[in-house]
């Protein structure tokens, strides 16, 4: 299918393309070891993710496709926001519970997608945080929300660090293809 994860999203793009598939290019998404892309068509929304999964002596790839029913063939309002896979070990590296105007916060891109599970019934995606001298690391959770304002991105996150209060936030800003929401215009609630 390709020499690099980028090769075999571009095939996909075509195949999809050619059966009647609309780009969303609101949906794109890319990290450093994969890319995600959505496509509408009459009543049908479908999120594709493409990442390269081993290096070499073959390359190998994982391809996630998404297929959900829509009210009809026109992006919704929130289509970038569910296109986007967070993840919550990025999340678990920032700082943007004490000080979310610091830093740009990084929501995904710093592992392969395949590494990132699924949601829970919640629609949360877990990550445990490794052990601290032999105690609990705690947890990271994120989930979409679809109340951002157009063109840009929302999601509710979790933190735990091992103890026994966990913090809850509603992150709001602008999502760039490397991963980054860019710390002007962030709002974290």
């Amino acid at each position: 299918m390709g020499a690099s994860f980028v090769q075999v999203a571009a095939k996909l793009d075509q195949a999809l393309t050619g059966e009647g598939w609309t780009r969303n290019l609101s949906a794109d998404a890319d990290g450093p070891d994969g890319t995600a892309a959505g496509y509408d068509r009459a009543g049908q929304s479908l999120s594709v993710s493409v990442s390269q999964t081993k290096r070499s002596p073959r390359p190998a790839y994982s391809v996630v496709l998404a297929l959900t029913a829509t009210a009809d063939a026109a992006p919704a309002p929130d289509a970038m926001t569910s296109a986007v896979v967070l993840d919550p070990a990025c999340l678990a590296k920032t700082a943007w519970a004490v000080d979310p105007a610091a830093d740009k916060i990084q929501a995904f891109g710093c592992r392969p997608l395949s590494d990132i599970p699924a949601p829970d019934a919640e629609g949360f995606v877990n990550y445990t945080r490794p052990a601290v001298d032999g105690q609990d690391g705690g947890f990271t959770r994120a989930k979409p929300s679809a109340d951002a304002p157009a063109g840009k991105v929302a999601f509710v996150v979790q933190d735990n660090t091992g103890g026994s209060f966990t913090a809850q936030a509603t992150v709001t800003g602008v999502l760039g293809g490397d991963g980054f929401m860019e710390a002007d215009g962030l709002t974290v609630e």
